[in-house]
């Protein structure tokens, strides 16, 4: 039977309906195919770049800095791998419910926590903890809190803590050297940092490691001339002494007067380096290389040696001292009275009177050019960061003022660190010859400074007996070294104190060396301001010098040069 009209037209409704449809279903499948089109093949690699960005991230390596050692090898600051918390506040605040635990993990205070990482909420980061030791970091690994990211890092470790504190110096939380050995070798020391790529999540959360971009190199080892045993040595005298005179502070070196090594260097007050309230300026100065100070009688040696070389004066020639001795209307006095003395006895009793004398009959650019060859006013070889260079100053007022070239000669109105005196006092032990001072052994050269020749061998023969004779003459000194020869100088200076001298503070020295049979191991002591009992150099410094020479020497396996004379013995027969 033939449709009828209407239902013509209700076919062709659905006719047409079916073709619009079929046709937006192929309009979609062909935008489909164009789209796939355009990322699979048109679009492909910046698509992959863009997606390797959000969840593909180059990160640091840490690289592991050098270790320090002594002498000998033995560590002096090594590096310990530890672990730094740090959380993206943007993604950890919604996780505000897991606070309490992610506090007790840190071992915080919530309420600090919260407040850390509010302030810090428009930042995608913050530290939570630094250097955390990896037992610590356990508790806080089981959370797998989102936001909150544990790296791994490296930190300083001084075995020797306060023994070497000045020295080494110490690094700061990135592990950049700050002070002492650490700063001044910061480059030789650290290594290089690496790169690697890793996979994060969604929530910025590591889940993968791709590849090392480029290893972390390790830093350079460096050797010092340190002898640890000599350092531990210097380090308890000079301790002892400090409690005992309750003095401000103080400072002690140890050197080879061959090599120019330095064996020990200590001062004091000093703190631990691994306790973070202990790195304060007051314990962590390096007061043998930053404390400069007028030498006082250490200096007179030097002048005596001058009066030599000029061949106007012999160990036994007599100068008359008396009273007072008057230069330009200022009298200069001595501590031991005598109308007359021979040079020898000018170093035994520290004769002002007798030194200046001696210098005065020479012109002053002999003696300030002699000051200036034995380094004074210039920093020594040892290039640590932070050295004072003493005071020198011009000749020209020396040459215009005999006063002032006088008061040179017994160590006034110059200045000078320990290293400084030490070196100074190694050319007697060097068989006149000034050896620059070095405290690297492996270390590429720092100085430019060569060996050279203060006095001759001559002089310096009968300068080593002269010295000698200063400890042994004097019955009463406490530089003595049982079993042991050795020659030495003590020194006490008054401290300036608002442009004037004062009287009641005072620097007590003592310089020698030993042993004198074949002299070699320098030992200079300072002692800043004692103020309990004595206060001169030979009572004070002089029973550090004489405890740590005689360490020195038992250590360093020295044959003694000064056994006495064991009693015969007589077999009793019946």
């Amino acid at each position: 039977m033939a449709k009828t009209k209407p239902e013509k037209v209700q076919s062709s409704v659905k006719n047409t309906r079916r073709v619009i449809v079929l046709g937006i279903f192929y309009v979609l499948g062909l935008l489909l195919l164009v789209s796939a089109f355009g990322l699979q093949i048109v679009e492909q690699k910046f698509l992959q770049t863009q997606g390797n960005n959000r969840v593909i991230r180059t990160v640091e390596m840490p690289a592991v800095r050098g270790i320090i050692m002594d002498r000998n090898e033995e560590s002096l600051a090594v590096s310990t791998e530890v672990y730094s918390v740090w959380a993206d506040p943007y993604i950890l605040l919604d996780y505000t419910e897991y606070f309490s635990a992610l506090a007790k993990a840190l071992n915080m205070d919530e309420g600090h926590l919260n407040e850390l990482i509010r302030k810090r909420e428009q930042s995608r980061f913050v530290w939570l903890k630094r250097q955390m030791p990896p037992h610590e970091t356990n508790e806080l690994a089981k959370l797998n809190l989102p936001g909150v990211f544990i790296e791994t890092e490296y930190k300083r470790f001084y075995p020797d803590a306060e023994m070497t504190a000045q020295l080494l110096g110490f690094t700061n939380s990135e592990d950049v050297g700050i002070e002492g050995i650490e700063l001044t070798f910061d480059e030789h020391l650290k290594g290089k940092m690496g790169r690697k790529q890793v996979i994060r999540d969604t929530k910025n959360r590591v889940i993968d490691q791709l590849r090392i971009v480029e290893p972390a190199v390790a830093g350079n080892d460096l050797v010092l001339t340190i002898d640890r045993r000599v350092q531990l040595a210097a380090y308890q005298a000079l301790k002892s002494a400090i409690i005992e005179h309750n003095a401000k502070s103080g400072a002690v070196m140890v050197v080879d007067a061959w090599t120019g090594e330095v064996l020990a260097l200590v001062s004091q007050p000093s703190g631990n380096p691994n306790n973070l309230q202990h790195r304060i300026p007051e314990l962590m100065k390096n007061r043998a290389i930053s404390d400069a100070f007028e030498p006082g009688s250490t200096i007179k040696p030097f002048v005596v040696a001058l009066g030599l070389e000029s061949r106007k004066w012999k160990p036994e020639s007599i100068v008359e001292t008396g009273y007072q001795f008057k230069v330009n209307g200022n009298a200069i006095k001595d501590v031991s009275k005598s109308n007359s003395m021979n040079l020898i006895t000018v170093l035994v009793k520290s004769s002002n009177i007798g030194v200046a004398k001696i210098a005065l009959s020479m012109p002053p650019e002999v003696l300030w050019n002699l000051y200036q060859n034995l380094g004074i006013g210039t920093r020594t070889s040892l290039g640590i960061k932070g050295e004072q260079s003493g005071r020198l100053g011009s000749v020209k007022p020396w040459q215009r003022n005999q006063f002032e070239h006088a008061t040179k000669s017994f160590g006034y109105g110059i200045s000078v660190n320990v290293a400084q005196l030490t070196q100074m006092f190694s050319v007697f032990a060097n068989d006149g010859v000034l050896q620059p001072l070095k405290i690297v052994k492996n270390s590429p050269k720092i100085s430019d400074k060569e060996p050279q020749r203060i006095f001759s061998k001559h002089v310096n023969e009968s300068m080593v007996h002269m010295l000698e004779r200063v400890i042994t003459d004097n019955p009463t000194t406490k530089a003595k070294v049982a079993n042991y020869r050795v020659a030495g100088k003590s020194g006490t200076a008054r401290k300036i104190e608002n442009g004037r001298y004062s009287s009641s503070k005072h620097r007590a020295f003592y310089a020698g060396f030993g042993p004198v049979s074949n002299p070699r191991y320098v030992v200079v002591v300072m002692i800043d301001e004692p103020s309990k009992g004595q206060y001169y150099g030979g009572a004070v410094a002089g029973p550090v010098f004489s405890a740590i020479m005689g360490d020195t020497l038992r250590i360093l396996n020295i044959k003694p040069d000064g056994l006495t004379e064991l009693p015969k013995l007589q077999l009793i027969s019946n």
